[in-house]
């Protein structure tokens, strides 16, 4: 082979990497994936934090250098690496994010759902996370040609958005307000154990590919597509005006909204209970505020 066309062939093999991943890259957060042994760690560049337990398993932390945190939990008997998160620092230098063509800060919910052509799934004792700092909403996938291993999205809704979906004060597209803020990678059943294995499903599921957007122009932006938001039946008639719980569980896009589910918990007032209002509107028979922190 001469070497113009091996220099050609390395060429191409370079920037399909780019385009496409490469089998380091693939399904890792920096570089560490789940099913590995907890000793492929000690390559990271980082400084080590607390370790803390989650359900049964050990949890160990890093801060790395460009200010975003990892932490892993590892199964106590094999000692491997079943669930991996990294979360944005809020830094431009963190903003790049594992998931091929995906920004921290930037990536709207609307850009995940249009890469996915679907709303994923989510877990009934793991749908938000209500935070001093906003709401985080949690979005999950199978990866597709990886069985077993399920990726997380978790975008965060601004604690100013947050405050103006629940008062109805003004109008708030919560599919391009919520901002990716941590990716989570783990094993499928192991996440069960940790999350619970009730959840909800998207009706047009399918699992996602870990890859680059396909298009250039994302979701986010004028003239993205993504999965169609919920529309009132036909018919005519009036509606009456929605609630914020009704707007953010609509938005969502796994359920539809059941008034009666809501109406019932209501007291004397009309007033609905925090959690309840944002759970139980949804629609979902059997769930609880189990998995809803407000801290």
């Amino acid at each position: 082979m001469q070497p113009l066309e091996l220099k050609a062939i390395v060429a191409i093999a370079v920037a399909a990497g780019v385009l496409f991943g490469t089998p380091a890259q693939a399904q890792s957060l920096s570089g560490i994936k789940v099913g590995e042994e907890i000793s492929s760690a000690s390559k990271l560049a980082a400084r080590p934090l607390l370790s803390r337990s989650v359900a049964s398993h050990k949890e160990r932390r890093w801060k790395l250098p460009d200010g975003n945190r990892l932490s892993v939990a590892v199964d106590p008997e094999t000692k491997r690496i079943v669930y991996a998160k990294k979360t944005w620092s809020g830094g431009a230098n963190g903003k790049p994010a594992d998931f091929p063509g995906f920004v921290y800060g930037q990536t709207t919910l609307a850009d995940i759902r249009a890469h996915a052509q679907n709303n994923g799934f989510a877990f009934k004792e793991h749908l938000i996370d209500v935070r001093p700092d906003g709401l985080a909403l949690f979005n999950a996938y199978e990866v597709e040609g990886a069985s077993g291993l399920v990726v997380t999205f978790v975008t965060k809704l601004s604690r100013k958005d947050d405050e103006r979906l629940r008062t109805g004060k003004a109008n708030v597209d919560l599919n391009r307000a919520a901002r990716l803020d941590a990716i989570i990678l783990a094993d499928a059943r192991d996440l069960d154990t940790i999350w619970g294995d009730a959840k909800l499903t998207h009706k047009a599921y399918k699992p996602i590919r870990w890859e680059p957007p396909r298009h250039a122009t994302l979701a986010s932006r004028k003239g993205g597509r993504m999965p169609p938001p919920w529309r009132p039946p036909a018919g005519g008639g009036t509606h009456r005006p929605l609630s914020a719980s009704e707007r953010l569980w609509r938005a969502c896009g796994f359920v539809g909204y059941s008034a009666a589910s809501a109406s019932v918990l209501a007291d004397e007032s009309g007033a609905v209970p925090r959690w309840h209002a944002l759970i139980a509107s949804c629609g979902m028979c059997g769930s609880s505020n189990r998995g809803v922190r407000f801290g």
